[in-house]
């Protein structure tokens, strides 16, 4: 009792001296203040809080899960936005860049060899992609976009400066939607292909220069460049013309009717070596003393389509039609049988026809 009441006498002596008690000791009762009421303690402030780091999309990370544990959050980046696509006016290459189309690469392929007369003009459809090469005498192409409802050309090809080329290649310009316009890069030596160049500038249209070994392939279309070469002739317009083979799947066409017999020494001597089942044939079927090496040596060939119109060049040549029969081709002119139609699967199955608007889809 002695030992107790000492203790409560000590601890009373030290908060008259120093204000405060020492731990563990007993607390006096609060009391009230002068307003009667009782006084709050001071409060006491939370730490602060560490900013929490944002998640970060694992397809745009390039971080392994150990470096993402050892750093710092003030080191860490933090992706804002996808990684942007490269437009195709990226460069001169046609194989660099991305289109801004639906992605649909197991479409089946569509090529229409267009009946326009004694001119030339090739549609290409693969599912959202679209591609019109030369545009003839422009009505007949039009009519054929306007039963097919397209609207927009994707890609627009002027393979050379002819008339039979690129007669309809302003009109097509100024009246559709066309992303992007290629052509073999050599100066214009007619009025009518300088205006439809201006009118391309004018739209602001990308232009692409293809030639010998360039490549493109763009939704399940595989479009590969046998001519011109890199050092342009610059002799008669079908030395530079453009000249390609379209693939897809294990289908594909060559398309020749641009250029002339001649050239296929050419493109034999720069590697071509292309085994197709179906092939246009050089310049409306023109005729030559030698067969095409390019046609008769081509042991996958099946169908052989020729554009041509009424002309007073005897075309087709009756040589060149004697030797495709000669051979078993299936022979298909446009003069004959209209608008001639390919369509190709994945898988290699394909078949020519002759177009029926009707059944267009």
């Amino acid at each position: 009792m002695k030992a107790s009441l000492l203790a409560a006498l000590c601890a009373l002596a030290l908060i008259a001296l120093f204000g405060c008690a020492l731990p563990g000791a007993p607390q006096p009762p609060a009391q009230p203040n002068a307003s009667g009421s009782f006084p709050q303690p001071p409060s006491i402030p939370s730490p602060p809080s560490t900013p929490a780091v944002p998640d970060v999309p694992a397809a745009w990370g390039n971080q392994t899960a150990a470096n993402e544990s050892n750093a710092s959050s003030e080191n860490r980046t933090v992706a804002t936005e996808a990684p942007a696509v490269a437009g195709r006016n990226v460069s001169d290459r046609i194989g660099d860049g991305a289109f801004s189309i639906k992605s649909t690469p197991f479409e089946p392929l569509y090529i229409y060899v267009i009946n326009d007369s004694n001119a030339d003009a090739v549609l290409v459809r693969k599912g959202s992609f679209t591609m019109l090469i030369d545009a003839g005498n422009f009505l007949p192409v039009r009519k054929m976009l306007d039963e097919l409802f397209i609207g927009r050309i994707n890609v627009l090809v002027a393979t050379h400066d002819d008339p039979g080329a690129i007669d309809g290649m302003e009109d097509m310009v100024y009246g559709y939607q066309v992303d992007e316009f290629w052509d073999n890069n050599v100066a214009p030596s007619s009025e009518k292909y300088a205006a439809a160049l201006a009118a391309v500038a004018q739209k602001r249209i990308t232009v692409k220069h293809p030639q010998e070994g360039d490549n493109l392939t763009v939704n399940g279309l595989d479009i590969r460049i046998l001519n011109p070469a890199k050092q342009r002739m610059k002799g008669s317009p079908e030395s530079d013309a453009i000249v390609m083979r379209l693939g897809s799947g294990k289908f594909c066409a060559m398309l020749l009717n641009p250029t002339v017999q001649e050239m296929e020494v050419s493109l034999i001597g720069r590697g071509v070596k292309t085994s197709c089942p179906v092939a246009t044939f050089f310049k409306h079927g023109e005729g030559r003393p030698d067969s095409s090496l390019l046609i008769d040596g081509n042991s996958a060939l099946e169908d052989v389509i020729i554009s041509v119109g009424a002309n007073g060049d005897g075309l087709p040549s009756q040589t060149t039609l004697t030797r495709l029969a000669l051979k078993n081709y299936n022979v298909w002119r446009t003069d004959r049988n209209g608008t001639v139609e390919v369509y190709a699967d994945w898988v290699g199955n394909y078949e020519v026809i002759p177009y029926n608007p009707a059944a267009a889809n």
